[in-house]
């Protein structure tokens, strides 16, 4: 278990407190994507901060998950987003499942398409890499 773990459960007991006693305030929607599904915190600069957080989506959270060293910020992510779309978004415009997307994309369907570290070559490493499909190619197809 490496030290970012031990730091996790005290980050969100921090949260669950500020939240109680009405320091943080959970929006509706997503911070990313407007999602109004399960809004959960996400500590972006990692857990030594534990009260600096999004509120986003699980779909968004996934998209991020392994990126806790500060190197996005939600202004670069958001920078992202106002040109394309992640695979989570373009699977629910087309009432079809993220897998299906990922796979279009792979297979040529959605020329454009960049990977997260395509945007970010710099940020840390995961194993899980999400889609970005531009934006002018779905509202055109949809």
């Amino acid at each position: 278990m490496n030290l970012a773990q031990h730091k996790k459960p005290y980050a969100y007991y921090q949260v669950e407190r500020a939240i109680a006693k009405g320091v943080l305030i959970i929006p509706k929607t997503c911070e990313l994507c407007s999602n109004r599904e399960s809004i959960i915190p996400h500590h972006w600069n990692g857990y030594d901060y534990p009260l600096d957080v999004w509120f986003i989506c699980r779909s968004c959270n996934n998209i991020l998950r392994g990126r806790h060293d500060g190197t996005m910020s939600k202004d670069d992510i958001l920078g992202v987003l106002n040109n394309y779309y992640p695979t989570h978004i373009v699977a629910k415009k087309y009432g079809v499942t993220t897998p299906l997307v990922t796979w279009r994309v792979r297979n040529g369907l959605f020329p454009g398409s960049r990977k997260l570290t395509d945007f970010f070559p710099n940020g840390p490493k995961t194993k899980y890499d999400p889609w970005f499909i531009p934006k002018d190619l779905i509202e055109v197809q949809v």
